[in-house]
């Protein structure tokens, strides 16, 4: 599978980006242990398995040991086989979205940031990736870049990924961008992507709690017309932003009007 990343790489390539400060990169042992220490990008990680990723020279320069339990492939097997074995890896349908899609939105949000201030920010996505076995397990990836151009290209990646198989329920991939503000992180942009188009159908029930929010009712009072808890009520609210990638009501409301949902 060749995404529609790779001419990024290819560019990166041609255009020899081979700064002095790529050159001074450790490869000792201790580099991601003394990088972890520097960010608050990992901090509420259990057990992440860390690596670093350098696109100008399309190779992962280190990687943790702990990758081998999840994925069944040695750190040095992964670091030998590079991006294209990772490529191989991904599942069809996870890897069109990240690098045909989620890649290039990170990119350009990168490319608007000044870039000193592009290792202030933490990229998350989940996917499903094939172990060894031939299993898929859903793994959650965060990234920050600690090295782009001067220009703004993205070039030194750190990243964590986390297997969340037993917590992650099919059917979606989300796609965050935070900004690091010591140990908060500050939500900028979400979105969720369904494997399936039907998944992002709105049920009967959401239908008819939307008519109601429509009608101006509070969720208290739509919780009595329907006879549900106002936390049924909240959840409704939340599957359909989620469904429709809204912000808030008011864009819910938007909508649903311009798509003829009322």
């Amino acid at each position: 599978m060749r995404p529609a990343y790779a001419p990024y790489l290819d560019f990166l390539e041609t255009a020899k980006y081979a700064y002095p400060f790529m050159r001074d990169i450790s490869m000792k042992g201790g580099m991601i242990t003394r990088l972890e220490c520097q960010s608050g990008l990992f901090q509420n990680t259990h057990n992440p398995m860390l690596f670093l990723l350098d696109f100008s020279q399309r190779r992962y320069l280190s990687m943790s040991p702990l990758i081998q339990p999840v994925l069944g492939y040695s750190s040095q097997y992964v670091i030998d086989g590079g991006i294209d074995l990772i490529l191989e890896k991904y599942h069809p349908d996870d890897g069109r979205i990240y690098f045909d899609d989620i890649f290039f939105k990170n990119i350009e949000f990168l490319r608007r940031q000044p870039v000193e201030t592009h290792p202030g920010f933490c990229f998350s996505y989940n996917y499903r990736f094939k172990n060894r076995k031939g299993e898929y397990r859903t793994i959650l990836q965060r990234f920050t870049m600690i090295r782009s151009a001067p220009d703004g290209t993205p070039l030194l990646m750190m990243a964590s990924l986390a297997d969340i198989t037993h917590f992650k329920k099919e059917g979606k991939i989300i796609h965050t961008i935070e900004r690091m503000n010591g140990h908060e992180l500050e939500l900028l942009y979400k979105h969720t992507y369904f494997h399936r188009p039907e998944e992002r159908v709105m049920s009967k029930r959401e239908l008819e709690v939307l008519k109601y929010i429509t009608d101006g009712l509070s969720s208290k009072q739509i919780a009595d017309k329907m006879a549900l808890s106002i936390y049924t009520i909240h959840n409704h609210r939340k599957n359909m932003l989620e469904k429709t990638n809204c912000k808030n009501t008011a864009e819910l409301l938007y909508f649903a009007i311009e798509h003829g949902l009322l």
